[in-house]
């Protein structure tokens, strides 16, 4: 960010947890799916997204997170979402320079 410039977000956001009943690689497999509906949600609705891992990376921060909560589930991941400055394009390379004729 330049100097002097201030980020565009909103005061208050909305911040989900998305959770799961269960643990363990199908847990986390139904997790992801489920965030990709909220991602592209969000996204066709305007909205721009960012993921909150650092309370579910470490057990203790995801337990209490877990209770805070008042539910039974297991914390998977946290998501902002709100509104706020349009992003830059992630510059990509010409199709050419990465797919070999065989």
């Amino acid at each position: 960010m330049a100097a002097g410039a201030t980020a565009t977000f909103e005061e208050r956001p909305a911040v989900v947890v998305l959770t799961s009943h269960l643990s363990g690689r199908a847990a986390e497999v139904g997790a992801g799916q489920a965030l990709q509906k909220v991602l592209l949600t969000a996204t066709d609705g305007g909205l721009a997204t960012s993921m909150i891992s650092q309370p579910i990376e470490v057990p203790a921060a995801r337990d209490q997170l877990r209770r805070a909560l008042g539910r039974s589930g297991v914390p998977q991941l946290a998501v902002r979402i709100g509104y706020g400055s349009p992003g830059h394009p992630t510059p990509r390379r010409d199709v050419a320079e990465v797919i070999a004729d065989r």
